[in-house]
């Protein structure tokens, strides 16, 4: 790992980009003492998920332990926007669908979101922008967006939805509710900071109950500049985002004035230190889970730097060629698990009303959770298994004539336990 460039903090250097005296209703959202330095975090604190090519891997904070867990990512089809949650489970996008993994790759669920609505009541779906799981590994947020000329006459721009479902079975956005907003960051397990639709201001929005505008970068600052990607420390006490557009592009890092997990908005935050460049590359920041280092998307890769409020610590370069980074308190697993498949609807037989020798019998596998890769069969006659009937379909014998047959279906997926179902039986007639 390489140093690269220091970050600076308006206390030390009056960079105007972040002096914040005489600003208009500054108050409580003026320069206040830096906070004590937090402890560096260590080499082995959880793992960061992240996109290389188009596709997500999984590496330690150092770099070390780099997993590729996709490798079916084209630039057509692009992976978009890993996350983890604590216990290891990542979900990334691929075109409509948001699939749960594990550090291996190895698909566990995925879902299908359908249509929604956008501000103007524009029906709007497709492509999943973005999509996080909140880190206890209960739910999931995920984001359309699109442009669009509503036919209700309302302004020509882009729109964006993000709902809410839980992780382990699709449900309703009707549930947590909708924000008209993008670029969701769990603050807590029930609220989220998001992207404002006029760019540079965000948003808090607590499931199920209300969302509350927070603040817009003119009141931070004396320069306007759009905000994206904000995320707030876990333990509530910093905020980053991505400040600014195309070559103006940097990495923001204040530090926060009252309760921004729970309750009503606190003051804007204080600004206290950015990339001394400006690139396009920075993007995704994304605070440790104890709250002691963040991580972004910079030139050249994803950069780490300890002590977030301390701009005199310089950030190194972890994961050369990664982007979009994900830090969550999940170990890199030395070991792969094994998993178990869910049987939602059990196997069954597809036969004629009145079987008798010479009718056709077809196996239905029945409906496993995730999709099994293979299935084998095995017909079977009162109980027992007939000899080379090993197909999806068997056509009834003599042999059958007032006898009761049934189906075995044995699934088996990479990373899983075989699991089998046998099927109610048909009755053969003479």
């Amino acid at each position: 790992m390489r140093p690269s460039r220091l970050l600076r903090t308006c206390a030390l250097l009056s960079l105007p980009i972040l002096a914040l005296t005489g600003l208009p209703g500054a108050g409580a959202g003026a320069a206040a003492p830096l906070p004590a330095a937090a402890a560096a975090a260590p080499a082995s604190l959880g793992t960061i998920v992240y996109l290389k090519g188009h596709d997500v891997y999984v590496a330690r904070p150092d770099g070390s332990g780099e997993r590729r867990l996709t490798t079916n990512g084209t630039s057509a089809n692009p992976w978009r926007s890993p996350s983890s949650a604590d216990n290891g489970i990542v979900v990334a996008a691929r075109g409509p669908v948001v699939y749960r993994m594990d550090q291996w790759g190895t698909v566990l669920s995925s879902f299908d979101p359908p249509d929604l609505k956008d501000s103007s009541r524009e029906p709007i779906g497709g492509r999943i922008a973005d999509a996080t799981i909140s880190p206890d590994g209960s739910k999931i947020t995920y984001t359309y967006e699109h442009f669009v000329c509503p036919d209700t006459g309302g302004a020509c721009r882009e729109r964006w939805v993000t709902a809410v479902s839980a992780a382990t079975a699709f449900t309703p956005a009707t549930q947590y509710g909708v924000g008209y907003y993008d670029n969701p960051s769990w603050v807590t397990g029930s609220r989220l900071v998001l992207n404002g639709t006029d760019f540079d201001s965000i948003h808090l929005f607590d499931l199920a109950r209300d969302q509350q505008f927070w603040f817009n970068d003119g009141q931070a600052s004396t320069d306007f500049h759009p905000l994206f990607e904000p995320t707030v420390s876990r333990d509530g006490t910093a905020f980053a985002s991505t400040r600014g557009e195309g070559d103006e592009a940097h990495i923001m890092i204040s530090s926060v004035n009252g309760n921004a997990l729970s309750g009503p908005r606190p003051t804007w935050p204080t600004q206290r230190c950015r990339t001394d460049a400006t690139s396009a590359a920075f993007a995704s920041p994304t605070f440790a889970p104890d709250s002691s280092a963040l991580a972004w998307a910079g030139p050249g890769g994803v950069w780490v730097k300890d002590a977030p409020l301390d701009c005199a610590v310089q950030e190194t370069l972890a994961l050369p060629g990664a982007r979009a980074p994900y830090w969550s308190n999940a170990a890199l697993q030395s070991v792969r698990p094994v998993h178990r498949f869910g049987l939602r609807a059990a196997p069954s037989v597809k036969a004629p009303r009145v079987v008798r020798p010479g009718a056709r019998l077809a196996a239905r596998a029945g409906t496993w959770s995730p999709q099994p890769a293979r299935f084998r069969y095995q017909w079977l006659r009162n109980g027992r298994a007939i000899p080379r009937a090993t197909g999806a379909t068997y056509k009834v014998t003599k042999a059958d004539r007032r006898r009761k047959l049934s189906v075995r279906v044995t699934v088996s997926s990479a990373g899983f336990r075989d699991a089998v179902a046998t099927s109610r039986v048909v009755k053969v007639r003479r």
